[in-house]
């Protein structure tokens, strides 16, 4: 008995550590200490609860949802842990799938936070803004000190043209945590709608200054510069999506556009004087859009 008590406060201790690691952004060290957690007590769900959120911040998604499902499967009455299986499966793209499972999160655990915020990133997903709405709604009412909780209401407001509304939630979410990086994109994204540039990139150079490999940093930076770019905006979208294609979507979208272009080579022999020209410039934009893209997001450059 006396062993098991030690064993049960060491797990406890570890998994201490593991959400504090979690909360310092270091979701590899939070990880080894679930794992070691686990291995003191493979029948507990709390380190594999920790395991699929340290594995979600490392972005090794499949392993997060094989751990989330394994808390369940140990815990099927604790509906505090449900949330992260439909967050996996949103985060592998499996849209209908998380859909499925955040109905049956929100059935059973209505007064977690956690549940409506996962439930307003499906409805986002989904692109339906007014259940996003009424989900982040539920979130900023169970936990009006969260930060992100506003920034994502005002995100949902966003997507409905409500931008002063939208404007009022970031501003709101700013005053709990005046680095919350999702209430900042928020505040970019309704000083642009309002033409206000001048305030969209003092904004944006705040949120890439203090996240400069995060998405959401990224997205602001690709916003900005296309409205910089004016008839040429398509050109900083297109270079944002391209460098987050995986290398063989890279040499696949090359392949078809050797395709396209010899076929029209074929009956426009002015095409097959340039596909080399062209060849060349295709290869270099899908090879380099991502290096360079991100490069151009640390430095800053056009804000």
């Amino acid at each position: 008995m006396a062993v098991q008590q030690r064993t049960a406060q060491e797990r406890q201790g570890i998994l201490r550590r593991a959400d504090l690691a979690l909360e310092l952004g270091r979701a590899d060290m939070a990880a080894s200490l679930a794992r070691a957690a686990i291995r003191l007590a493979p029948e507990e769900a709390a380190g594999y609860y920790v395991l699929g959120r340290a594995l979600t911040g490392l972005g090794r998604h499949r392993e997060a949802l094989a751990a989330a499902r394994e808390a369940c499967r140990l815990r099927p009455d604790d509906g505090r842990l449900a949330w992260l299986v439909p967050l996996c499966l949103l985060n592998l793209g499996r849209v209908r799938e998380a859909e499925g499972e955040v109905r049956g999160v929100v059935a059973s655990a209505p007064d977690q936070p956690a549940t409506w915020y996962v439930a307003t990133l499906v409805h986002l997903r989904r692109g339906d803004a007014r259940a996003a709405e009424a989900a982040a709604r539920e979130w900023v009412r169970l936990a009006p000190a969260r930060a992100r909780a506003h920034g994502m209401l005002g995100r949902a407001l966003f997507r409905q043209r409500r931008t002063e509304e939208a404007l009022a939630e970031a501003r709101e979410g700013l005053r709990c945590d005046p680095q919350d990086r999702t209430c900042l994109a928020v505040q970019v994204d309704c000083a642009l709608a309002q033409l206000r540039f001048g305030d969209a990139r003092a904004v944006a150079r705040e949120l890439i200054r203090l996240a400069p490999a995060d998405p959401e940093a990224e997205r602001i930076y690709a916003r900005c510069v296309g409205w910089l770019l004016g008839p040429f905006r398509p050109l900083a979208w297109w270079t944002w999506t391209v460098g987050r294609w995986r290398w063989y979507w890279r040499l696949a979208a090359i392949g078809g556009f050797l395709l396209v272009m010899g076929a029209l080579a074929d009956h426009v022999p002015a095409v097959g004087i340039l596909l080399p020209i062209a060849y060349t410039v295709a290869f270099y934009y899908l090879l380099l859009a991502g290096p360079v893209f991100r490069l151009a997001v640390r430095r800053g450059w056009f804000l």
